[in-house]
């Protein structure tokens, strides 16, 4: 399994953080930092290539990727995953700090407050990644036999599709404000909708 990582090497504690969980969980990381991209070392298909090759897309937000031509590479990638969605099997996951931005996220399928500081927090996302690995490696090992192929065809026509971990463990939000659909990976006791960024009390 590979995973599209996006950050600001600024945010030096993620980046170190995101490198050991990938490491221990056994993902490939493809690394996308904003600051090689303004210095023209990544482009626009090196960018494409590297999300194309990707299951899970992380973008990790801070106060660092607050500059608007930052703002307009992450909209880009988010574009990407979600146009390689309808071809492939791609996952968003947003990951952002509870001290949130006013940046909105068009698209996204999993969405993680979490404070970049605290080290239970960095273990419950690197259970999850672990979760998500052997998930998928379990997936793709037994959808082989033709049994496995009908049975899970039979659940998903009765709208019982076997579910990824961290849908399993999240909460399916519907932000009747906007229409933003998203699994929410936290327990905030409200927190601004990443797409349209009103504010929302919804209380899992």
């Amino acid at each position: 399994m590979e995973a599209f990582l996006s950050h600001s090497r600024k945010d030096e504690r993620i980046v170190n953080s995101t490198f050991k969980i990938c490491q221990r969980a056994k993902i490939k990381p493809n690394i996308a930092e904003f600051e090689e991209i303004e210095r023209g070392k990544l482009g626009a298909k090196e960018i494409r290539d590297m999300i194309d090759k990707s299951e899970l897309v992380f973008i990790f937000l801070s106060e660092n990727v607050k500059p608007i031509y930052t703002q307009n590479w992450i909209n880009f990638e988010l574009g990407c995953a979600y146009a390689q969605k309808k071809v492939k099997k791609k996952f968003i996951y947003v990951f952002e700090p509870f001290t949130q931005l006013h940046f909105p996220i068009p698209y996204l399928d999993y969405y993680v407050l979490y404070h970049p500081n605290y080290d239970p927090d960095w273990d419950f996302i690197e259970e999850l990644l672990s979760q998500e690995k052997a998930f998928g490696d379990s997936v793709s090992s037994i959808a082989w036999y033709p049994l496995v192929r009908v049975m899970m065809t039979i659940d998903r026509l009765k709208g019982q599709p076997w579910k990824r971990p961290s849908e399993s463990r999240g909460y399916k939000i519907h932000h009747k404000v906007c229409g933003a659909k998203y699994i929410l990976l936290s327990k905030p006791e409200q927190w601004l909708c990443p797409k349209c960024r009103k504010p929302t009390n919804w209380m899992p």
